[in-house]
């Protein structure tokens, strides 16, 4: 099971991407600005952040989870068709709003892949 941190301003967003989350088997948190975000960045696995955020540049909250003794990934979400000029520059995953199911099902099973099943 990994943590999936969702910093959204968008409370419909945040939740609806919850839902998802744990239906998955993990375990999600939410921040709805950067303070938020900062205060929970140490217990995720996945940071799934808005470009747009109030509080802080999206290169700044980038920076502070690569900071972390051991960053999370990260993917950046935004309603733009273009990924903004930070994800391009770090090299990180994108994911255009809205998110389909099946595009968030592969994200987290590619990230986080099932333990083999034992046969006994």
């Amino acid at each position: 099971m990994a943590t999936v941190l969702i910093a959204d301003d968008d409370t419909l967003v945040r939740m609806v991407l919850r839902m998802a989350i744990e239906q998955r088997g993990h375990r999600a948190l939410e921040a709805g600005d950067t303070r938020s975000f900062l205060a929970q960045l140490a217990e995720a696995d996945l940071c799934m952040m808005d470009a747009a955020m109030p509080g802080s540049p999206l290169g700044d909250r980038i920076a502070a989870a690569l900071a972390r003794p051991h960053p999370p990934s990260i993917v950046i979400m935004s309603g733009t068709i273009d990924p903004p000029e930070a994800v391009q520059q770090q090299g990180l995953r994108f994911l255009g709003k809205p998110i389909e199911l099946s595009t968030l099902t592969q994200l987290l099973d590619e990230l986080f892949p099932a333990p083999p099943k034992v046969r006994t």
